[in-house]
């Protein structure tokens, strides 16, 4: 006689984990992100997205009504809370740093750090679409890292003194630590962010002590 065969489900189905909505949102816009990162926004399709993310396109459809919201959340909006993020940790780490010196050092070094972790998702953020670029330096880069940096410069000790403005000293550490940026992602640079904070904070005081500012 044979024997019975067992009504228990088996194979790859048993173990597939069921995600929530939200699980599943989240799935998809990870996947989406690292298609963007490869490809650029253009170069990709929703079935590439879908294909990647383990799912059917239809599915993709019922999380994002578009192309554009898939890459304004996948992209833009996690570039955006990882600045968030950093710029409360680094205004965190510069509170127990006293003198200009050290200041300068840490603000540079971790600048340097964020822009590069950051560095490919922040190129397509502003370089894909010459609108949506301006859009996303008015609405969110501007608004957190270069109010944070005209902040944490005019906090300096002796800022006071200085001949220029805190936002266009800003406005200068963003663009070089950016043209920095851009050297360690596209052109495969070993940056040894310490060495170049050290450089840059000494340029700077430089600068600053034959305006006749106490350093």
């Amino acid at each position: 006689m044979a024997p019975r065969k067992s009504n228990t489900a088996t194979g790859p189905r048993q173990n597939r984990k069921r995600l929530s909505s939200p699980e599943r949102r989240v799935q998809i816009a990870d996947a989406a992100r690292q298609a963007f990162l490869g490809s650029g926004r253009d170069g990709v399709s929703t079935h590439q997205i879908a294909e990647a993310a383990g799912v059917n396109v239809a599915l993709v459809y019922q999380h994002f009504r578009s192309s554009s919201e898939l890459f304004d959340v996948s992209v833009l909006q996690t570039l955006e809370a990882l600045l968030v993020a950093r710029v409360a940790e680094i205004e965190e780490i510069l509170r127990t740093k006293a003198g200009a010196r050290d200041q300068l050092m840490t603000l540079h070094q971790s600048m340097l750090e964020l822009v590069i972790e950051a560095g490919p998702m922040l190129g397509m953020a502003l370089f894909t679409d010459q609108d949506s670029g301006r859009a996303f330096y008015r609405d969110r880069l501007e608004p957190i890292v270069l109010s944070f940096l005209d902040r944490s410069i005019s906090a300096l000790p002796g800022w006071s003194g200085y001949p220029a403005s805190s936002a266009e000293v800003a406005r200068m550490i963003l663009g070089i630590d950016l043209t920095f940026a851009l050297h360690a992602n596209l052109g495969g640079a070993d940056i040894d962010i310490p060495q170049v904070a050290t450089e840059l904070a000494d340029f700077m005081l430089l600068g600053w002590l034959e305006s006749g500012a106490p350093a």
